[in-house]
């Protein structure tokens, strides 16, 4: 197939006509020390833990690594589609759902092909094929609330489909975001379901952009637009100054940038979405903005991602200043604490106001109202152990680079829940809610260069969760689906076939058995297909805090339970 891009764009502020040296920010537990020169850093590998066992509880068995037992036909390409299972045929066992570039696949948990379609159509024995891609992973959601589940995604030509169970098209649908020019250039990456304030399920659909169009859409079952989408308006209250040319200081969205929880805590869902520039859409069900309580940037959306929290609540900050801009960024809303109080998390990419140069990694935890939580005042900055960064796409490879998506769960059993992501220095971090580090793994000195979005579960039934995630790289032989303790101590690590799986594993019970399975969305198709499932003998269904991809099928990070 031909190479399709990832493609960033950087459009918050101009470039300045010289670079200035990058410079290092030094992480010390959330309150970041001022940048050193990157001269004066020593960039220490960060080393996997070992990985005994040692520490299990009483009566505890040690966790057995992933067996493949099957992998399932189905060609094409892999992305970032982390599969999903759902009873779909009313058999009481679920099916395997999962995209292969342009096509979704739909398996019955004993492998058997039940249906495949294109993007845009409804299933067919043998789909036509069409050019571009499913990016993300499926939704699957009962959307009219009829007890049956549809499954929904988004795809080139900024195209949004959903199909009933059987793989026929739901009545409404597809919708295709724009009708000009470029529309055949943009494309949905971001997609989320959630349930709404009028007591029905809604879709939020973000796409990528070059030209300044609206870029968020929410939907009903029917496939109709809320009221107050897309949010482009200068009436929506997001803007400081309005102005006829004023777009809410949206940008494109280019990875799984949508989310659905209530942040505020009132009760009643928010829709979430990250941009491709400093900015970040927190928005009610009716399209009107989150408040803060910052004179200078009074709503939510026009609080700029500076790394110094003042120069973010006066809405700018000299060239130069450490910021962050969201262009992978799925946003996650959960309850750290345990109190009660809910926190938007996002991992962004650390530059500086008027460079683009990316530096890093940048964890922000944030309050209802743009604030800051407590040991994220400024936000938890990445060491930079492998240099030079991989921060763009490989060039002509069909590989991308990490995407730094959040997972979140009680790794050390406090009752508190710490913060998981990869970032673009090949680490694994885990952080305490208190913005202190846990661990880091590092898959770079593991031998490769990119990984997942990590998943959580307890595959020993030990009531104590292990974090899970794939590698990839631009070359056959070297990913692997790795098996971390809670602590980062390596457990497990299972060759996988062609350059790995960029996409999220997935951990459920498929046979209804009561032991988990490990599926597995490899990039390249293997002889036998592309689609993997492992077995973890000894699992149980206990302990699944994370389990895939945004951390639920409805692909909208709320981890507020």
């Amino acid at each position: 197939m031909p190479v399709l891009s990832h493609s960033r764009r950087f459009s918050l502020l101009p470039f300045l006509l010289f670079l200035f040296l990058p410079l290092l920010a030094q992480c010390a537990g959330g309150a970041s020390s001022p940048p050193a020169p990157l001269s004066e850093v020593t960039l220490t590998p960060a080393s996997p833990p070992s990985s005994s066992q040692t520490d299990l509880p009483p009566g505890a068995e040690p966790v057995r690594a992933p067996q493949l037992r099957q992998t399932l036909a189905g060609g094409e390409e892999g992305w970032l589609s982390s599969p999903a299972v759902a009873d779909l045929d009313g058999d009481g066992k679920m099916e395997i759902i999962a995209a292969r570039d342009g096509l979704l696949f739909v398996w019955h948990a004993d492998g058997t092909l039940f249906w495949k379609a294109t993007h845009g159509l409804a299933a067919q024995p043998s789909p036509t094929h069409v050019s571009g891609r499913i990016w993300g992973p499926p939704v699957v959601v009962d959307l009219d609330g009829d007890g049956r589940p549809e499954i929904a995604v988004g795809s080139h030509q900024e195209t949004l489909t959903v199909w009933n169970g059987d793989g026929t098209l739901k009545a409404g649908w597809p919708k295709v975001l724009g009708s000009d020019s470029e529309s055949g250039n943009r494309e949905i990456r971001a997609l989320a379901a959630g349930l709404l304030e009028n007591g029905k399920m809604g879709l939020l659909a973000a796409r990528t952009r070059q030209t300044k169009v609206p870029v968020a859409f929410l939907f009903d079952a029917k496939g109709v637009l809320f009221p107050g989408w897309p949010q482009l308006s200068a009436l929506g209250g997001c803007l400081l100054l309005p102005a006829l040319n004023a777009d809410c200081f949206e940008a494109g969205t280019y990875n799984q940038n949508v989310g659905i929880a209530d942040l505020d805590g009132d009760g009643k869902n928010d829709l979430l979405i990250s941009y491709d520039n400093a900015y970040i859409g927190a928005y009610h069900a009716d399209g009107g903005p989150l408040g803060t309580s910052f004179s200078a940037r009074p709503f939510f959306p026009g609080v700029p991602g500076f790394h110094d929290p003042a120069l973010a609540a006066q809405g700018w900050g000299p060239d130069g200043a450490d910021r962050s801009e969201f262009t992978d960024s799925p946003p996650v809303v959960a309850d750290l604490n345990g109190d009660g109080t809910r926190a938007l998390i996002l991992v962004g990419d650390h530059e500086r106001a008027g460079i683009t140069t990316i530096l890093g990694n940048s964890l922000f935890v944030f309050k209802k109202d743009a604030t800051r939580f407590p040991g994220f005042e400024r936000p938890f900055e990445t060491r930079r152990y492998h240099s030079p960064l991989i921060t763009d796409d490989p060039a002509g490879t069909n590989i991308v680079d990490v995407e730094p998506a959040p997972a979140v769960a009680d790794l050390d059993g406090d009752g508190k829940k710490e913060i998981v992501f990869p970032a673009y220095d090949g680490v694994l971090y885990a952080v305490h809610p208190d913005g202190t580090l846990f661990w880091q793994y590092s898959f770079a000195d593991a031998g490769t260069r990119f990984a997942t979005e990590p998943v959580i579960a307890d595959l020993n039934h030990d009531g104590i969760p292990e974090i899970l995630f794939a590698t990839y790289e631009t070359t056959p032989g070297k990913g692997a689906l790795v098996v971390l303790s809670h602590s980062g101590a390596e457990l497990a690590k299972v060759p996988l076939p062609g350059r790995g799986a960029m996409a999220a594993p997935t951990v459920a019970d498929l046979d209804g058995d009561g032991e988990l399975e490990i599926l597995i969305n490899l990039k390249d198709t293997t002889s036998d297909g592309g689609l993997q499932i492992y077995t973890v003998p000894g699992s149980k269904t206990n302990l699944l805090p994370w389990p895939t991809a945004r951390g639920n099928f409805l692909r909208n990070g709320d981890a507020t339970r």
